[in-house]
């Protein structure tokens, strides 16, 4: 999805500029991987529904991550850029869907993986999902007008009458 989405995506009308809008998300995108670290849990590798119950959910949260990449396809960034307006698929229910389908896959990973590193991981991960959503909110109701009406009607974290 990766490969599809940087070989079609459109020229941004606003590029990410500084540390903040560079490193933090790189950063944030690395972040998961660290999870993978700890050992299975053990009361959930012996028991089939439980492991069953993690791996469906993975298998879920992903497949919702991929449906948002898939619709933002050409707008697709991993630093913090304006491309196109984007509203459909996903788009529709929740302002930001790749971000929730990979926080709440990497909190089933963290589940199936649990130790205090990974609790630290997952947190510092949502953290910095969070700033990035924030961020780019901000750059995308700058570059396009029709975004704050969008936001209002599109549930996420934040409240749609806060100016971001």
């Amino acid at each position: 999805m990766f490969i599809v989405a940087y070989s079609v995506r459109d020229n941004p009308k606003d590029r990410s500029r500084g540390v903040r809008e560079i490193l933090i998300p790189l950063v944030g995108a690395m972040l998961p991987f660290g999870l993978l670290t700890s050992r299975p849990n053990p009361w959930i590798a012996l028991h089939a529904a439980a492991l069953y119950a993690i791996f469906s959910s993975m298998t879920v949260f992903t497949a919702f991550t991929i449906w948002g990449m898939w619709v933002l396809r050409s707008s697709f960034s991993i630093t913090v850029e304006a491309r196109k307006f984007v509203r459909g698929g996903p788009y529709r229910y929740v302002r930001h869907p790749i971000y929730l389908g990979e926080m709440c896959a990497a909190a089933a990973v963290a589940i199936w993986r649990a130790s205090a590193v990974n609790a630290v991981l997952l947190c510092l991960f949502i953290a910095i999902q969070l700033l990035r959503a924030r961020m780019e909110e901000g750059k995308l109701a700058a570059a396009f007008p029709q975004y704050g009406p969008y936001a209002a009607g599109t549930w996420w974290l934040y409240s749609p009458k806060k100016r971001v």
